[in-house]
Parts: structure tokens; sequence; C-alpha cells
């Protein structure tokens, strides 16, 4: 999984955010690193000139092997909420995507096995998930 930090210039993007940045991604991500191939981190401050309540933006792009990406965003008072925030945001999709291709793999199971079971009209066993 590759991490891609996009950093506009009225955000302090030093050494220390783009190390936090890496590790809590890596952790956060880490059930999900196989199927996400990268993932962009695009970080800014809408309103720089002025110091507004949730003016830190982050928007975090993952892409997926063999599907769409994902984007979330989230607005937020510091830049570390926000990312974290973001972060949980895209936990949620990704675990929604898993669910629902595992669902789609259970029914095809289910499915495949009846219609061997009503063409060649063998017995089958209950299917064990």
């Amino acid at each position: 999984m590759i991490i891609q930090l996009n950093i506009d210039k009225n955000t302090d993007g030093d050494e220390r955010l783009q190390s936090y940045l890496n590790t809590i991604i890596k952790d956060e991500l880490s059930n999900f690193s196989d199927n996400i191939t990268r993932i962009e981190v695009h970080l800014s401050d809408e309103n720089s000139l002025k110091n507004e309540e949730h003016d830190n933006r982050c928007m975090l792009e993952a892409r997926l092997e063999n599907r769409q990406s994902i984007t979330v965003t989230s607005n937020a008072n510091t830049v570390e909420t926000a990312v974290n925030d973001a972060l949980k945001k895209l936990k949620v999709s990704l675990d929604t995507i898993e669910w629902r291709l595992k669902n789609i793999e259970i029914n095809l199971a289910i499915t495949t096995k009846a219609m061997i079971s009503f063409l060649f009209g063998m017995k089958s066993e209950p299917i064990k998930i």
C-alpha cells in the first residue's frame, strides 16, 4: 500500500506530521492493505488567513485493486482530528464493501449448490457458513 501525501502551502507539513500520517494510516487500514494499492491524502487549510473552526480539511482517496476508488472528506479544528475522522469514514466504507462482497459470495455458493441439486436430483447437505 503506497501512501501519497499532498499538503497545501498553508498547512504545516513538517516531518513529524508526515511520519504521523504514514504510521496512523498503515495501522488503521492494515486489515485492508491487501486490497488497497494506494492511499492519497490531501490536506488543506480552507481559510488560511482566518482562524475559523473546522477549516482544516482532509480528503482520503483509497485506490482499490480491481474496483473503483473511494473518497471521503472531513473538516475539523486540527489536521490530526480531520485525518482521524476521515479514516473512520473510510474504514466504514471499506467494511461495507467487504461485507457486500462476502454476501455475494455466500449467495452465489447457495444458488450454485441448489442449482446442481435441482439439475442432477442430488440431495444436498446444508451449507456451512
